[in-house]
């Protein structure tokens, strides 16, 4: 990535997974189109503020609240800024 953002207190700064949409189909075969998916705020830590008290480091995979982020456009794409106490669970791969 060219752009350099140093998050700051509690922030991390997160780049987010897109998750693809979820189609639901009804039994006479009808396509209910981007159903909401439980999963669908989801992202990988890329920068730590120096506040941070949970063991969060670069490369995470994290959860996240819905609305609980400040989106940073870059020449890279989005990226987003978000509190530690937005972040709800890592995600570990088995």
């Amino acid at each position: 990535m060219n752009t350099k953002i140093v998050p700051l207190f509690d922030y991390i700064l997160v780049f987010p997974i897109q998750v693809k949409d979820h189609q639901d189909k009804t039994e006479s075969g009808i396509i209910i189109p981007n159903a909401p998916t439980k999963n669908a705020n989801q992202g990988t830590i890329l920068a730590v503020g120096e506040q941070i008290t949970q063991d969060f480091s670069v490369g995470d995979k994290v959860i996240f609240r819905n609305f609980s982020f400040e989106v940073v456009d870059t020449d890279d794409g989005k990226l987003l800024l978000i509190k530690e106490k937005d972040i709800m669970a890592k995600v570990k791969e088995r």
